[in-house]
């Protein structure tokens, strides 16, 4: 008999906890499905799951229930709730669990003879073997180079079949696609062990048999997912997993695509390679998920021993010198400086034009892109004279009548001059001042940035940023706290201006309503919107940076991000208030870990400057501290502090604190209201 609607509650409560452990509200499909189907409310990710692969036997997993079914329940367990009675992560930290759950079996299906998965399942996963799991898997921040190995599986596999092309189809390919033969001699040094000719012969055998498409970026790009079917059909992910560019094998970039210098890694590890990862510790947290299996008496026959699961609970020891490389301060006050001067100068132009062209459009009956020259310029501000405008953009790519691209001769990236002869680029170096400006003085991380609606984006008074705390959903379901703070008006104003193109756009019936912030006129369509995506905030910012000529090193442009920028706001801010403002500064950032806080700190700080702000707490506060009081007094003969003027006073602590004589570091611990700290003066 069925429980009426009211009761349905108890059907969780009374079923066994393999039962409830089947269920999870992402999975959209029966437990037992070959197919899975699953959503992350929310999340614009959703994908599916085929069990239906096959082992190194050629037996099925389907075929195999002590191996799929705790890959399953697996997967389930990692999210569920039912038990703990808690309401759950927000959808997106759901789905980067189950991704690193779905990491850790895709590990092990690669290496399914070493662990013996089809005889053995899960239990021969040794505290040794688990060790290097994590090494693998945390080697890299691209999931695609740490677990998949893309690259080398590519060149491998495409080394395998270069035997089946004969010298007649090689020459032939490479004739009709000549830039093919062209080779970048960087790329080329940097892989000692293929020869000039065996690239050639790999480009060709790709062309040959339809493993090149067209790209946005790229004439010639590797088709990811075809070569991904053939190298990871016995995968769970390894097909849907975004690939990085391989610069042997992408040909011909289009001008508009390349920033005009290679980029200053923004991390220490390196902007794309080496390195180990931050997620060593989401991965050893997703295999701590195993132990419920354990505990609630689920295939426990064909998991790993409860003290290889416990070696998931040590800490991860990635580097905790800090994540982040450090700009030079006078980076980002050039980008600012610049950021502010152009939203003074062109800011109303651009948004006004703008406004011009989509009526003139409108009334002529054509697109933006399509307006007579003459009619283009009619439109122009003369306030963007200096600029150059001749066009709406010049477009990545040129298609004719029947939608085909056209080959266009360029190579490299354009000028800057050239760039600005499109409006499109000017309005986008708008867009990246906006970023740098609020960015810099409001200190959000990207994804808040990222959820700004331009309808709402600030308060009725206009005078503060409204935004969802990304980092106050924990537990909750991913309902994040609704903060308001306090807004410099130039940063107002760029945000109002973009609102206004939106506003436009919705008056015309082009929009349905207000969007996301940064989603900008796209350079083939000047009324359609682009996605609301990461890479696009830093394609702005990156046009910002080459607009204002950021200073190079090495030959490589300072091209900033979000989080830099975050971090030089706090290590302004700790430069005027030292430690005394760190509560305030927790507030502003919308944090709740005042360690974390003093990590961005001395990330970001150089270590004099650093010194400079203790040695200046320490004066301040001199008669707080004994110990330091009566070294001062024997080094350096100061008995009467009060008679030294604050500068002195520092000079003396900082060469202190320089000779390692004395340290000073604040001590953080669990206060009444949260996380608190003292400032600890150790004389060694």
């Amino acid at each position: 008999m069925s429980r009426p609607t009211s009761l349905a509650f108890l059907d969780t409560l009374l079923s066994s906890d393999a039962e409830r452990f089947q269920q999870t509200n992402w999975l959209k499909s029966p437990f037992l499905a070959a197919l899975w189907h699953c959503e992350f409310e929310g999340v614009s990710r959703s994908f599916e799951l085929n069990f239906n692969i096959s082992l190194p036997s050629g037996r099925k997993l389907l075929d195999c229930s002590k191996l799929i079914l705790p890959f399953k329940y697996w997967l389930t367990i990692c999210t569920n709730t039912a038990l703990s009675g808690k309401l759950g992560a927000a959808p997106a930290s759901e789905y980067g669990t189950v991704s690193g759950v779905l990491t850790w079996i895709d590990y092990l299906l690669l290496n399914a003879e070493e662990f013996q998965l089809e005889q053995y399942s899960l239990t021969t996963i040794t505290r040794d073997s688990f060790r290097g799991a994590i090494d693998k898997l945390s080697s890299d921040r691209k999931k695609a180079i740490a677990l998949y190995e893309w690259e080398s599986k590519v060149v491998e596999y495409i080394g395998t079949r270069l035997s089946e092309m004969d010298e007649d189809t090689f020459t032939k390919t490479l004739s009709e696609h000549p830039r093919l033969a062209i080779l970048d001699e960087n790329v080329i040094n940097s892989l000692s062990d293929i020869s000039r000719k065996d690239t050639l012969r790999m480009r060709a055998w790709l062309q040959s048999n339809g493993y090149y498409i067209a790209s946005d970026t790229h004439r010639y790009s590797l088709d990811s997912r075809k070569l991904s079917e053939i190298l990871y059909h016995n995968t769970l992910r390894g097909i849907a997993t975004t690939k990085p560019k391989l610069a042997l094998f992408n040909i011909g970039e289009f001008p508009l695509c390349r920033r005009e210098y290679n980029a200053v890694p923004t991390t220490r590890k390196g902007d794309n390679k080496g390195g180990r990862s931050l997620s060593e510790q989401l991965y050893k947290k997703c295999f701590s998920h195993l132990r419920a299996l354990h505990q609630h008496q689920i295939y426990v026959d064909c998991l790993p021993a409860i003290s290889v699961i416990d070696l998931a609970n040590e800490e991860a020891q990635f580097d905790r010198d800090g994540r982040f490389a450090t700009v030079p301060p006078k980076v980002v006050f050039t980008a600012l400086r610049e950021s502010i001067e152009y939203q003074i100068a062109y800011g109303d132009a651009l948004v006004d034009t703008y406004i011009r062209l989509v009526n003139r459009a409108h009334v002529l009956g054509c697109t933006v892109e399509s307006l007579q020259p003459n009619d283009f310029s009619a439109c122009l501000d003369t306030r963007l004279e200096n600029l150059g405008i001749e066009c709406w953009s010049f477009r990545n790519r040129q298609r004719n009548d029947l939608n085909q691209f056209l080959p266009q001769a360029a190579e490299g990236p354009l000028s800057l001059e050239d760039r600005c002869k499109g409006f499109q680029y000017c309005l986008k170096v708008f867009y990246g001042s906006t970023a740098v400006v609020v960015g810099t003085l409001m200190a959000r991380r990207q994804g808040e940035l990222l959820d700004l609606n331009a309808k709402n984006a600030l308060d009725t008074t206009q005078t503060y940023l409204v935004f969802r705390n990304a980092k106050s959903s924990r537990m909750l379901n991913g309902l994040r706290e609704v903060e308001a703070r306090p807004i410099a008006s130039i940063a107002a104003s760029a945000i109002k201006s973009i609102k206004r193109i939106q506003a436009k756009l919705i008056e015309m019936g082009l929009l349905a309503d207000y969007t996301g912030l940064f989603r900008i006129p796209s350079a083939s369509q000047a009324t359609r919107l682009l996605g609301n995506t990461s890479s696009g905030l830093n394609n702005q910012i990156d046009a910002l940076c080459d607009f204002a000529r950021l200073p190079l090193l090495d030959g490589l442009r300072y091209y900033l991000r979000q989080h830099q920028l975050r971090r030089f706001f706090c290590m302004l801010f700790f430069w005027h208030s030292s430690f005394e403002g760190l509560d305030t500064l927790r507030w502003f950032l919308g944090h709740h870990d005042l360690e974390h806080i003093y990590r961005y700190v001395t990330e970001s700080t150089p270590g004099r400057v650093l010194n400079s702000v203790k040695a200046q707490h320490v004066a301040e506060h001199i008669s707080s501290y004994e110990n330091l009081s009566g070294l001062l007094q024997k080094r350096f003969g100061a008995s009467q502090f009060a008679l030294l003027n604050t500068s002195e006073l520092e000079r003396h602590i900082i060469s202190l604190i320089e000779d390692g004589t004395v340290s000073v570091e604040p001590e953080f611990f669990k206060g009444t209201d949260g996380t608190d700290y003292k400032i600890l003066v150790t004389v060694n």
